[in-house]
């Protein structure tokens, strides 16, 4: 059975994407903060959906010590047999700290680059390869809304809150562009 150890940050959608494409049963090691437990405990509700998933452990780590996030890693993934790491979420001294326990290990390293809908293996990053290509596994919207802490019967207002979001960031970026184009306006007189 292979073995997942991933950080959990502000985005759930880059793990759920992994999980989705794994082929065969595996476990996951979840590495997060005290300040982003609540995520950690959302996402591993979330994974509850895939068929394929067996166990789900969360582990703590603090957000600015690379050398704790390492030394964790190293004692979960041992010589690496087996074992997936995911550097893509958490902050960028935890993913530094994991890639470092990883790094001399057995383990396939892996980003999720979720712009690109793709997942490299960046193992030996002068010789980044494409782990997985596209993103074909559908993950559903209740699965979704669990990692982010929302549940189905939420769906209705998140789609209006999502709505409410875009067009207030839409009305506050041209209501600056307004005032720019008012400013330079207001000089050519």
């Amino acid at each position: 059975m292979q073995k997942i150890i991933a950080l959990v940050g502000d985005q759930a959608a880059p793990l759920l994407l992994l999980a989705a494409v794994m082929e065969e049963e595996f476990e996951i090691h979840i590495i997060s903060t005290a300040e982003r437990r609540d995520k950690a405990e959302y996402v591993k509700e979330a994974l509850e959906d895939f068929s394929k998933v067996r166990e789900r452990y969360i582990h703590e780590a603090a957000y600015n010590d690379m050398g704790r996030t390492s030394r964790l890693a190293a004692e979960l993934i041992g010589d690496g047999q087996g074992w997936i790491v995911d550097i893509t979420g958490g902050t960028t001294l935890m993913a530094l700290g994991l890639f470092s326990a990883a790094r001399n290990s057995k383990a396939t390293i892996v980003y999720v680059d979720t712009a690109g809908k793709t997942i490299l293996n960046v193992t030996e990053p002068t010789q980044q390869q494409v782990f997985c290509q596209g993103f074909h596994q559908p993950i559903s919207y209740k699965t979704i809304f669990k990692a982010y802490g929302k549940w189905a019967q939420e769906e209705e207002s998140i789609a209006e809150e999502a709505v409410m979001r875009s067009l207030l960031d839409y009305i506050s970026a041209n209501v600056r562009r307004w005032s720019e184009f008012w400013q330079w306006y207001s000089g050519l007189q």
